[in-house]
């Protein structure tokens, strides 16, 4: 997996620092919807919550602001709600908070008019930090969060697609028996049922929903990992829920809340496999004296081996820094979009992709670091996006020039057949043997379409040698 700055090189500013909001797909992939949030740690008590509509169009890397058909009919402004989306084309959004006002209302925005729909009859206690997902056929789930007096752990279900008439559902939770969810092995041992808590993250997760980690009734924060399972009858119908806690290998993330958890696919001998990623959040420090923790850290949730891993990226200082209460978006299989949050001192605008796929990667067009070829990337940022010009063509000295110079972040996908070129006719100066299965030149004979980002890295390594070699 690999960090990836997102720039939104087109459009409008993108949404101001803010932290507590929420970040949510449409349009399979298409948009990613930023709602909400407070830009100043000094808003969490005195009010000055946000209720701003600010959209990343992924196809265009362009952020906007839609204008409303009704601007005067909007959900009030608040932070540290929950939303998920309940349509293709529709989220929605659930409790929250402004200052010290606590909400319990529930809206739907609809992304092919804007327009906001308030759901009138779905009322629930207020709250904020609670978490939520889809669970299918306009239907979404809720769990947890703090109503001002207590944390609450009850499982609420609404289903959006009855629009006025829509209510909130209290589900009767029953603990599963020990058994094997889909990929993950799962025992319903110790507590039945996860403690009262606010601040966790969940996600869908094939038919069920998985909640991670939290904050709870004495102030300490969690590290399990739940099971919310979707029981069926002997129909295949859907019969009610049950929890089931995770047990599970590898070490797990520390104890937190106000992290931000998401779905990714990974490739694995069984083929494609939805493995779950959290990111950041804030928690406890120290032994004697416990100090507030900002995480900067994340960690990998092996589906196919039910094993929790810490994840390290290449490249020193890529990727977020330190904070809690950001967003994590899923967007397609292979990316996540991260934004905003908060570190301690102040809020947070910008943005990364957390991507698997390396090429997709590559598509991705911006550098995860400063490029130390300064004078070659301000050419090309003067150059349209969507422009293939090849900015050495006819050039070899100075493309031999770049690479002997430049680190893998810097080859853009049109350099990448010139670099095999160049990597075959070097290490063939050598008198390295031709064969494919040779030890040294083994990229030779690859097809630059094919290559992932890290043996490119590799060969661009050799070739560098190479330069040097047969100079």
């Amino acid at each position: 997996m690999r960090w990836v700055a997102c720039r939104g090189s087109s459009g409008t500013e993108p949404p101001s620092p803010r932290f507590g909001h929420t970040a949510t797909t449409l349009n399979r992939g298409r948009y990613v919807v930023v709602f909400g949030g407070l830009s100043r740690a000094s808003d969490s008590t005195s009010g000055g919550a946000l209720n701003d509509v600010v959209v990343l169009d992924v196809l265009h890397d362009a952020w906007f602001r839609p204008v409303a058909r009704d601007a005067a009919h909007q959900p009030p402004p608040r932070a540290f709600h929950c939303a998920c989306a309940t349509s293709a084309t529709t989220m929605t959004i659930a409790c929250g908070r402004d200052g010290r006002e606590q909400r319990g209302d529930a809206w739907t925005l609809d992304s092919e008019t804007w327009t906001w729909t308030v759901l009138t009859q779905a009322r629930t206690t207020a709250r904020d930090f609670a978490c939520c997902a889809p669970v299918g056929d306009g239907s979404m789930v809720m769990f947890g969060g703090f109503d001002g007096k207590k944390w609450l752990g009850e499982v609420e279900t609404l289903d959006a697609r009855r629009g006025a008439e829509a209510r909130w559902r209290t589900e009767r939770v029953r603990p599963a028996k020990l058994e094997a969810i889909e990929a993950i092995v799962a025992t319903a041992s110790g507590k039945t049922a996860p403690e009262a808590r606010s601040g966790s993250a969940m996600v869908k997760y094939g038919p069920n929903v998985l909640v991670f980690g939290g904050q709870g009734a004495n102030g300490g924060a969690f590290n399990d990992t739940w099971c919310l399972k979707r029981e069926r009858d002997e129909n295949g119908e859907p019969d009610g829920w049950s929890w089931v806690k995770l047990v599970l290998r590898g070490s797990p993330p520390n104890a937190r809340a106000g992290h931000a958890m998401s779905v990714m696919s990974t490739t694995s001998t069984s083929g494609q496999t939805p493995s779950i990623v959290v990111t950041g959040g804030v928690g406890d420090d120290g032994w004697l004296v416990k100090e507030r923790c900002y995480y900067d850290d994340a960690h990998f949730l092996d589906g196919d081996n039910a094993r929790w891993q810490k994840l390290s990226f290449s490249g020193e200082g890529n990727g977020p820094s330190s904070r809690a209460y950001h967003t994590l978006t899923h967007v397609s299989q292979n990316k996540c979009l991260f934004f905003g949050g908060f570190n301690g001192a102040n809020a947070c605008n910008d943005s990364w992709w957390l991507t698997v796929d390396d090429m997709e990667y590559l598509d991705i067009s911006l550098e995860a670091r400063p490029s130390p070829r300064a004078l070659v990337n301000a050419l090309r940022d003067r150059l349209k996006t969507e422009s293939s010009v090849n900015v050495f063509a006819g050039n070899d000295a100075a493309f031999r020039q770049h690479l002997s110079a430049c680190d893998v972040e810097d080859v853009k996908i049109g350099d990448v057949p010139g670099l095999m070129r160049e990597y075959a006719l070097a290490t063939a100066a050598l008198g390295l043997p031709g064969s494919r299965q040779d030890a040294q030149g083994r990229f030779r004979h690859r097809d630059p379409a094919d290559i992932t980002l890290r043996d490119l890295g590799s060969a661009l390594t050799e070739l560098q040698s190479a330069y040097i070699a047969n100079a």
